[in-house]
Parts: structure tokens; C-alpha cells; sequence
């Protein structure tokens, strides 16, 4: 047989034919005219070398190679049609492990509502912590990324999870937090950054200084906030941080935050995903818990699971 002159449609046609041993009710389910029907018929007796059905009264009736071939037919087609339809996900039954890149801010304000809520979907799941990519390579490898820094270039989709402002926090009892704090002072405080790509020892509050014409003290730089804790509950460091990391109630047992003494731009927290995982039942589903995991503190709400995330455009 020449398989090049074999197609899909020929084969959901000689399998229609067979099914209903009629032209016209062939032509009705495959949507085509009766004549069309005829010169499939035509076309597949020359491939299959066999008559496949003869007509027999108002029937047209297999021959004992058509009747072999309809289950064969039906197998084929099944199989086609399971490949060339999505993947499905049912969490419950589920055991997979799920790729999360994300700074430790993602990991505190985000994973234990993650996590609780996947313990009651998808019981036999498992989520493994990456650190957030410093590229699209990186991120392909990710179901989901949790990335508070600058975009990552490259074929990715984002969406923004929640906005939050930066506050000044030190520990409980620091004289910065009791009384006013005019500009003049803050910048003679001495501070600590946090960057979690170990750039340096300037960010967005030094940006937002700059453009103001000011320069503070900062004599720490660590990686990540939640080693900036402890510092602070033990020395005389200040540091700008996440209000609603400086609200978590373990942060707030050891340190005390207020506003800083000027205005600055915000910071947003976004769910990052690699176009390839677009469509991925398991990673969409993913996507669908953590809109309903931030919902408490971000807008818009959760609503139904079955809602995506929107999509923005794609970071090239």
C-alpha cells in the first residue's frame, strides 16, 4: 500500500461506510455530499486493493476485508483523536511534581496557601522550590514562576498577582519607629538591602533616592528578606521591605515597620509561566489554585477555580 495516498479523512470515511452501511447516512455524519461519499468510496477500494462494501438491496454490506478492517479503523481513529486532544488533569488521582521557581518572598507570602489548598485537591502531589530564573531557559524548566524582580526576558507569559509598597522595618524598639522621622534622619540611618540576585548595594529605594537627589547609608546587602529578620531583631540596622512581608506575624514578633519618609514606586508580585505550559492541563490547574490561593489579599478575587489566570503578552 502507498501510504501516500492514504489521508485521515479517507479513513474516517471508509470507517463511516462501514459503521452505517449507507452512502447517504455516511454523508450525513461526516458532513459531505452523497457524491462526495461515492468517490472516497472510488478512492479507498483502489488503496485497499478490496471492494470494502458491496451493495446488496438499499445496503451496502462489507466484504470479509471491510469487516476486518472496521475495528482496526476505529482503533486508529480513537488513538488519533486521544493524541491530537489535550491532556487532561484530574488532581485528585494525580501524582506529579510541580517545578516552582521563587525568591523566599514568593515562598512566605504565597506557598502555605499553596500548599493547604493542594493538600486538599491533589493529595499526591508535590511541590519542589527552585530559585526564581535568571532566564527563559531557566524558566522553561518551571511549571510557575513567583518573581518579584525585573522581567525575564524571553517567551514567557506573566500576570500580575498583587501590588505592595515598600515600609521601613527595625526591630520593635528602634528609635526610628517612635516619633517622626524627617528625610534628613532616614538617610543617616544605617540600612540593609535585600537583593536576591546579589546586585549590589543599590535598588529600588536607591533609585527612588536618587531621583530625589539623595543617597542613604546601606551598610548590609543580603539575598533574601527572611535572613534580614533576625539582623534586624538584633542590631541597629534599619531596612525598606514589603509591607505585607512586614505584616506576616512571624516578622512582626521580632520587628516593627512604618511608612517611609517619602514617595516611591510599589513593587508587583507575578506568576510567571513559559509559553510551552500554556496549555498543559496540570500547569493551567496549577495557575487556577494560586488565583484562589492570593485572593484573600489580591484583587480580582478568586471566583470560580475553573478561571484562569489571565495572560499578558509575551516577554521577548
Amino acid at each position: 500500500m502507498d501510504l501516500k495516498r492514504v489521508d485521515l479523512n479517507l479513513l474516517r470515511l471508509v470507517e463511516a461506510l462501514l459503521r452505517e452501511g449507507s452512502a447517504s447516512r455516511a454523508a450525513k455524519v461526516l458532513g459531505l455530499t452523497q457524491p462526495a461519499v461515492s468517490q472516497g468510496l472510488r478512492r479507498a477500494r483502489e488503496v485497499f486493493g478490496d471492494p470494502l462494501l458491496l451493495r446488496h438491496g438499499n445496503r451496502l454490506l462489507a466484504t470479509p476485508r471491510g469487516e476486518a478492517l472496521l475495528p482496526e479503523l476505529r482503533a486508529i481513529l480513537d488513538r488519533v483523536g486521544s493524541v491530537l486532544s489535550p491532556a487532561g488533569f484530574e488532581p485528585a488521582r494525580a501524582t506529579r511534581d510541580f517545578m516552582l521557581g521563587s525568591s523566599d518572598l514568593g515562598q512566605v507570602l504565597v506557598l502555605p496557601g499553596l500548599i493547604a489548598r493542594m493538600a486538599q485537591e491533589a493529595p499526591n502531589c508535590r511541590i519542589k522550590v527552585l530559585p526564581p530564573p535568571l532566564d527563559a531557559k531557566a524558566a522553561a524548566g518551571m511549571d510557575l514562576a513567583l518573581m518579584g524582580a525585573p522581567e525575564t526576558a524571553g517567551p514567557l507569559r506573566w500576570h500580575v498577582l498583587f501590588q505592595d509598597r515598600f515600609v521601613l522595618m527595625a526591630r520593635r524598639d528602634h528609635p526610628a519607629l517612635a516619633g517622626p522621622l524627617p528625610m534628613e534622619d532616614f538617610l543617616l540611618l544605617n540600612q540593609a538591602l535585600v537583593s536576591p540576585r546579589a546586585e549590589g548595594f543599590e535598588g529600588p529605594v536607591d533609585e527612588a533616592l536618587g531621583r530625589l537627589g539623595q543617597r542613604r547609608r546601606v551598610a548590609l546587602m543580603v539575598p533574601n528578606f527572611m535572613s534580614l529578620v533576625p539582623i534586624l531583631a538584633e542590631s541597629d540596622l534599619v531596612a525598606a521591605a514589603p509591607q505585607r512581608f512586614a505584616q506576616l506575624t512571624t516578622v512582626m514578633a521580632l520587628c516593627g515597620h512604618r511608612a517611609l519618609p517619602f514617595e516611591m514606586p510599589g513593587y508587583a508580585m507575578k506568576a510567571v509561566w513559559p509559553m510551552a505550559h500554556e496549555a498543559d492541563a496540570a500547569s493551567l490547574w496549577l495557575r487556577r489554585v494560586l488565583m484562589c490561593t492570593i485572593s484573600n489579599f489580591a484583587e480580582p478575587a478568586c471566583g470560580d477555580a475553573d478561571q484562569d489566570i489571565p495572560a499578558s503578552p509575551v516577554w521577548q
